[in-house]
């Protein structure tokens, strides 16, 4: 089983990177997501017409 070690520490060096990229896309599209509900609402709560 010693051989397939290498194997192993790629995997999961595979897994860490795409985990750490899924982390770093979730919190970009959730800042991001956040940014344009801030500015809509922000544009309709500021129009007389919503008032």
């Amino acid at each position: 089983m010693l051989f397939l070690r290498p194997v192993w520490c790629g995997l999961w060096r595979m897994g860490v990177r795409i985990a750490a990229g899924m982390v770093f896309f979730l919190f970009l599209s959730y800042w991001l997501w956040g940014q344009l509900a801030s500015s809509t609402t922000g544009d309709i709560r500021g129009h007389p017409e919503f008032e």
